[in-house]
C-alpha cells in the first residue's frame, strides 16, 4: 500500500448458418435496458522494466468501472475511486508487479460499462495516459505503457454491436485463414475476456442482440 501512495503522488481500455439471423441485425438502435461495454487495456512491451504501473479512467458517475488483471502475472493491484466535483468518477489503478516486467502483454485491463451511444458519438469516458515506474520508482517515460480502447462485441470495427460481429466469430473459426481477426478484432470478440475467441462469445454476442443480457 505504501508503494502504491508513492506513486499515487507522482501521478495527479460467411457461416450465416451457424447462426439464427433476427429481425434487424444490421439496424444501430439504441436498446432501452442494455449497456455498452469496453475494456481498457493498459500494455507494455518486451523488456520494458516496469514494475509499477498506473492509470485513470474518468467516466460518469452511472457508469460503472472494474480492473482486472492482464496476462502478465497477479500482481498487486489497488484502485481509488474519486468523486470529482464535476459529476465525474477518476478510478485510479495502480499495479505492482512484484519485479520489473520482462514479457509483452497486458499489465491490466479496465472494463467500463456506460449508456449505450450512437456509432457516431464519442466514446463516453476518458483516459489519462498510463505512468510507468521502474524497480526504484523511476518514471521511465511516455510511451513505455499504453492503452487501447475495445469496444467488446464490435468485432468488425463498425461501432456497433449486433449479430454481424457473431457471423465474423463463426467465420474466423471455420477459416481464420479466410477470415482472420487483428489484435484489436481479437480483443472486441473475447467478449467474456477469457483469453480464448470461440463459439461461446459469439452465442454472448447473440444473446446481446436478443435482449437477454444487458452488457458483457
Amino acid at each position: 500500500m505504501k508503494k502504491f501512495k508513492k506513486i499515487l503522488s507522482a501521478v495527479s481500455a460467411g457461416v450465416l448458418c451457424a447462426l439464427p439471423m433476427m429481425n434487424g441485425a444490421a439496424a444501430n438502435a439504441v436498446r432501452p435496458g442494455q449497456y455498452d461495454t469496453y475494456m481498457v487495456f493498459c500494455d507494455v512491451e518486451a523488456n520494458s522494466g516496469v514494475q509499477y504501473c498506473s492509470m485513470i479512467v474518468v467516466h460518469n458517475g452511472e457508469d460503472g468501472a472494474q480492473a482486472m488483471h492482464g496476462n502478465l502475472g497477479n500482481g498487486d493491484m489497488q484502485t481509488y475511486i474519486t468523486n470529482r466535483v464535476d459529476g465525474k468518477v477518476s478510478y485510479a489503478t495502480m499495479y505492482d508487479a512484484n519485479g520489473a516486467l520482462a514479457a509483452k502483454g497486458t499489465v491490466f485491463k479496465v472494463k467500463v460499462v456506460t449508456e449505450p451511444k450512437e456509432p457516431e458519438e464519442e466514446i463516453p469516458f476518458e483516459v489519462d495516459e498510463p505512468s510507468a515506474f521502474d524497480v526504484n520508482y523511476t518514471f521511465l517515460g511516455k510511451g513505455v505503457a499504453t492503452t487501447e480502447i475495445v469496444m467488446l462485441g464490435d468485432v468488425n470495427g463498425d461501432k456497433c454491436v449486433n449479430i454481424l460481429d457473431a457471423v465474423l466469430i463463426q467465420q474466423h473459426l471455420a477459416n481464420s485463414t479466410n477470415y482472420p481477426l487483428n489484435k484489436k478484432a481479437f480483443r472486441a470478440a473475447d467478449v467474456n475476456y477469457d483469453g480464448v475467441v470461440n463459439n461461446e462469445d459469439a452465442l454472448l454476442i447473440q444473446k446481446y442482440e436478443a435482449g437477454s443480457i444487458s452488457n458483457f
